[in-house]
């Protein structure tokens, strides 16, 4: 399938058939990231041995979760900007970005789409318009085609609490059950992954900045023996302490 498909939830299928298979530019997903490096200035700290554990694990070829607390629509391309400067410039351009389906109904699609997203349904886009049975389908699609990614060997960015959080910036929303089911999707088909803790910090009272706090925690790996709530509530802990460790910096003006 080449035709892009509208994204809209009565076509899932086509939708995941789609994005299961498209691939974006290299040259272009580079591009993108030196563009945001040059937008967006970042305070990026690593809490405890991170940057060396996420070094060695990059050099034993794991693929990487990046996890992030949500505030603004914009938030990947500050995520962008850090990742350009730090050792997860390893994995631009092998990088899949999970974004909720309303970002691509109007102009976000094409930047979306030019930093290789994924759209996810969430609950509230599915508003009981389907049955329990075709979300369960749709859900297992889903990581279907986010492990099949990872196998090719992409790492995701993705924000678990599934919705930007404009009421408590301050604290983490509940983590969604989504990040334990697709490690475990990928880690059992025999993909080496890890979780990557990332807290975004704008400053108080700001939800976007140019120049946010941005906290790297140590990588979580090694999920023999877990279940998906294991993991969740795993990395739900890491990423309360990358935005805690995100708000205890300096902040830049």
């Amino acid at each position: 399938m080449s035709k892009r498909p509208e994204v809209t939830l009565g076509n899932w299928r086509e939708v995941y058939e789609f994005y299961g298979e498209h691939r974006p530019s290299k040259l272009v997903l580079h591009g993108l990231h030196r563009a945001a490096s040059l937008v967006y200035r970042p305070n990026i700290g690593y809490i405890d041995d991170a940057e060396q554990k996420l070094e060695a694990a990059l050099d034993e070829g794991t693929r990487l979760f990046i996890v992030s607390n949500h505030l603004h629509v914009a938030d990947q391309f500050p995520i962008a900007a850090m990742m350009q400067r730090g050792p997860m410039c390893r994995v631009i351009g092998d990088t899949v970005t999970l974004a909720k389906q309303p970002y691509f109904t109007g102009a976000w699609r094409l930047p979306f789409d030019a930093l290789g997203a994924v759209p996810v349904y969430r609950e509230q886009d599915i508003n009981g318009k389907l049955g329990a049975r075709e979300q369960v389908e749709m859900s297992k699609t889903l990581f279907r085609v986010v492990a099949s990614r990872v196998l090719d060997g992409a790492s995701v960015l993705m924000f678990p609490e599934g919705t930007r959080n404009h009421d408590s910036p301050r604290e983490l929303r509940a983590v969604g059950s989504g990040i334990g089911r697709m490690v475990l999707a990928c880690a059992g088909q025999g993909a080496s992954v890890a979780i990557v803790p990332v807290g975004l910090w704008p400053g108080e009272d700001r939800l976007h900045s140019f120049t946010p706090n941005m906290a790297v925690g140590e990588p979580l790996v090694d999920f023999a023996g877990s279940n998906f709530r294991h993991i969740t509530s795993t990395t739900a802990e890491a990423m309360t302490e990358a935005l805690q460790y995100a708000q205890a910096m300096p902040v830049m003006r």
